[in-house]
Parts: structure tokens; C-alpha cells; sequence
């Protein structure tokens, strides 16, 4: 889809159109990838979909010893652990201070020691400038030095999947994401919204947020289906919970 006419109640892509009576937006997210020199070389892959994940399995077959990964929160974590366990030389390029900044620093002490037990090398409070090789990645060049690396996993997060609606006149959260109502509904008339592409209510914080999980898209994802067919029923928000494991260690938080 390329364009949608709320006037007319018309959805438009590269040769075709269909009419709607209601509109459900469920596009996601993409992983965000800054314009870093380098970054379409061979060997660095983001970790999104089933099909990214069987990339990079086919790319971990071959002579890969040194793998670089970019973010230390949720996915960069648990490909720092997979990894490692299969012995690789890991390290995690962190522009925070601290691992998983969801969690206080007390806590994240603690993971920065399980990472170090488990011989993942850290470097934090570092920046990457961008990468190097011909046609393959083969360093990470960051703020304080370059990493060896025949494979890097790029993790910083996600931006929502709604850069074709520009001009149309949503109501957007500051990432773009598509502010909804408790029964998922978007501010133009039988639009509604949901999943990594939409807000989320906050019931601690009594705010629109966005935390792109897949627990919450489901949810959104069932109740918009019915509120669009007139089985009303609203959404009672997320109050801000998260579990990771990361090597032998289960952390979780709420709020």
C-alpha cells in the first residue's frame, strides 16, 4: 500500500485500489538502521523476521569467528547469549552506560557481570561510526577504536511501519506510531490501529506509550478485529512489564 484516501475510503498501491468500509493498520515495525558508512556490506543482518533469522544461520556457516553486536537491550542480548554458547567471540557495542537501560543500574551491574562470567566482551558508552571491508564486513568502527568482525547483528530498536500515511492527518506519538482510542480506533473515521504501528495506553503512567511487543499486538490485534465489527470492547492498556533471559540469569520488570 502507497496511499490511503480517508475522504473517499480507498486504500491505493503500485496497480491496484480497493474500497474499504473499515480500515485495519497493522504494518509493524522495521528495525532501525542509521545511514552509518558501510552498513549494506555482506555479514551485517538486523533480526526482525523468521526469514531474517534463517540469514543469518546460513551466514553463521561459514568462517565466522569474531561477531560484533550493535545494542545491548532485548535482541541484542539474546544474541549475545546464542552466540557465545555456540563459540564465538561476542562483543556488544553500547552507546548507554549500562546493558538493558529498562532496568535499574543496580540491576544492570549485575548483567554486565554475568556477560563478562560468560567471556562476551563489552564496550560501553561507545558509539559506532560505521563498518569496513570490501565486500564483507571485517571491523565495527566506533567512537574509541575498531572491532574485528566477520558478522554483526545491528539491535537498537524499532521504528514504526508508517511512513506512507505522511500528509494524512493522524494523531502520531513522537515516533510516528499512530495514536488509537481504548478500542483501537485512530482519529479519522473506521481507521483503526494496531500492533508495533500503534500507541499503547499506559495504565501507571495514564499516557499514550509505545512499547512494541508482541503480547501487546496480539492483544490489539484481537480487540480491533472485533470493535470493527461492532463487538465493542476496549483495550485496558499495558502497565510496562518485560522478561528477558540472558544466560543464567531471568530478569523482569514492571511500571
Amino acid at each position: 500500500v502507497t496511499k490511503i484516501d480517508p475522504d473517499s475510503k480507498h486504500v491505493y498501491g503500485a496497480n491496484f485500489e480497493i474500497p474499504y468500509d473499515k480500515l485495519l493498520i497493522a504494518t509493524g515495525a522495521r528495525p532501525l538502521v542509521p545511514n552509518w558508512p558501510g552498513r549494506t556490506l555482506a555479514g551485517i543482518h538486523t533480526i526482525k523476521t523468521i526469514p531474517d533469522t534463517e540469514v543469518l544461520l546460513a551466514d553463521l556457516k561459514g568462517e565466522i569467528k569474531n561477531v560484533v553486536i550493535v545494542g545491548g537491550g532485548y535482541i541484542g542480548l539474546e544474541m549475545a547469549e546464542n552466540l557465545a554458547l555456540t563459540g564465538k567471540n561476542v562483543t556488544i557495542v553500547e552507546a548507554n552506560a549500562q546493558l538493558a537501560a529498562i532496568f535499574d543500574q543496580e540491576m544492570g551491574e549485575i548483567i554486565h557481570q554475568e556477560a563478562e562470567r560468560k567471556g562476551v566482551t563489552l564496550r560501553l558508552k561507545e558509539e559506532v561510526k560505521g563498518f569496513e571491508g570490501t565486500d564483507r564486513v571485517q571491523a565495527v568502527v566506533t567512537s574509541s577504536a575498531t572491532v574485528p568482525a566477520e558478522l554483526v547483528i545491528i539491535a537498537i530498536g524499532v521504528v514504526p511501519n508508517t511512513t506512507f500515511l505522511e500528509g494524512q492527518p493522524f494523531h502520531r506519538h513522537e515516533n510516528s506510531a499512530l495514536k488509537v482510542n481504548a478500542y483501537m480506533e485512530t482519529n479519522l473515521p473506521d481507521i483503526y490501529a494496531a500492533g508495533d504501528c500503534a500507541t499503547q495506553y499506559h495504565r501507571i503512567k495514564k499516557m499514550d506509550d509505545y512499547i512494541p511487543l508482541g503480547t501487546h499486538a496480539n492483544k490489539q490485534g484481537r480487540l480491533a478485529g472485533l470493535n470493527m465489527v461492532g463487538k465493542r470492547r476496549a483495550f485496558a492498556g499495558v502497565v510496562g512489564t518485560s522478561i528477558i533471559k540472558f544466560f543464567d540469569l531471568s530478569l523482569g520488570r514492571t511500571g
